[in-house]
């Protein structure tokens, strides 16, 4: 079973949510400009955790392989953005600052 969805946490600080979106929308293009990314849409849902303690931001990408993500450790561009994301984002509730689960593709249920 392939595992190419990831659903990226990103929990921003409060003051560094539009830093985030930007920063996002930079990643998103290198992804597809280095053909790591499918061409599915990058959905970015903005909100807050449930305990109230800050912003909580995810986003829904396709990697284009199982490969992807380890090209993409490599990748000179990747990994400043990376860091860049870590720095704009808090550990909070016990829970880190960025989390990167992958999952194989979703059962649609009617």
């Amino acid at each position: 079973m392939r595992e190419n969805i990831v659903i990226c946490h990103y929990r921003p600080r409060a003051d560094a949510v539009d830093a985030l979106l930007e920063l996002i929308r930079e990643h998103r293009q290198t992804y597809r400009e280095a053909g790591l990314a499918t061409e599915r849409p990058e959905y970015v849902y903005v909100g807050h955790e449930h305990d109230g303690s800050g912003p909580l931001v995810i986003a829904i990408f396709e990697w284009i392989d199982e490969e992807a993500v380890s090209r993409a450790h490599q990748h000179p561009k990747i990994g400043p953005m990376w860091e860049r994301m870590d720095s704009l984002c808090e550990t909070r509730a016990g829970r880190p600052g960025l989390e990167f689960p992958h999952f194989a593709e979703p059962e649609v249920l009617n």
